[in-house]
């Protein structure tokens, strides 16, 4: 069995080590349904439902009046389902680790209203680390993606799969991801990097135009050239003897 903390007048005590007389006493009462619902609207990051539910949690413990012992368990079992979820996102560094919802003496002394105020604080804390912490990994990811196309857009077997094995990300992830937050494709991105990389190419160096293709990740010289004059609007030997000419007159 799974420990589950609670507190008591006499100390802290956990699941395993309570007396059947504790527990028909009715001190392990259940919020499983309540949690996971709440679990599941902090997951979709619904902050003003997760809000009114910890508003209604509190108050509905207030009407209901239970023992100060049950009043005890139920706020400890939502506080520690809060601090799991922050757990499972890996932002316990920067939420409080010991919110005055895990200590028996505050929880003592304080009135519904303000335990109900420190209950939405927290979760509203973990919320928005656990936002910060996964747009921060996604920008992460979509950094990645680019730099390691940087890296190697002169291979011309470079394909989705390939990257999302070298980044160690799923590659529907990734690619939503991408085209969220740069409005375009992985592979239009790959495209764009080879196209950039060979007008660089024809404006610096004597390269043909099947040395500029094989340089940019191109084996077919014919599909790079209709690449070429799709996206540059001349085609590759056009555009090299425009750079020629301008390089001789400058």
């Amino acid at each position: 069995m799974s420990k589950t903390l609670f507190y008591e007048y006499s100390g802290v005590f956990y699941v395993e080590d309570a007396t059947e007389e504790q527990q028909e006493n009715g001190y392990l009462l259940q919020n499983d349904d309540f949690i996971q619902r709440l679990v599941a609207a902090m997951r979709q990051n619904q902050r003003s439902l997760v809000k009114e539910m910890l508003r209604t949690f509190a108050d509905s413990l207030a009407l209901l009046q239970p023992s100060r012992e049950q009043f005890l368990l139920q706020i400890n079992q939502v506080s520690s389902a809060l601090l799991d979820f922050a757990m499972e996102y890996g932002v316990t560094e920067t939420v409080e680790k010991n919110s005055k919802l895990f200590s028996s003496d505050y929880i003592e002394i304080s009135s519904v209203s303000e335990i109900q105020t420190e209950l939405i604080r927290y979760g509203e804390q973990i919320l928005q680390q656990v936002h910060l912490s996964k747009n921060s990994s996604n920008s992460a990811i979509v950094r990645r993606t680019k730099e390691y196309i940087k890296a190697h857009y002169q291979d011309d077997e470079l394909c989705l799969e390939q990257i999302a094995d070298a980044l160690d990300v799923n590659l529907q992830y990734m690619c939503f991801l991408f085209k969220k937050q740069t409005d375009t494709t992985i592979g239009a991105y790959i495209l764009q990097t080879r196209m950039e990389m060979a007008g660089r190419l024809f404006q610096r160096t004597n390269y043909n135009v099947t040395e500029v293709a094989q340089r940019v990740g191109f084996f077919d010289v014919s599909y790079f050239s209709k690449c070429f004059k799709k996206y540059f609007g001349v085609s590759p030997k056009q555009y090299q003897n425009v750079s020629s000419n301008y390089l001789k007159t400058t």
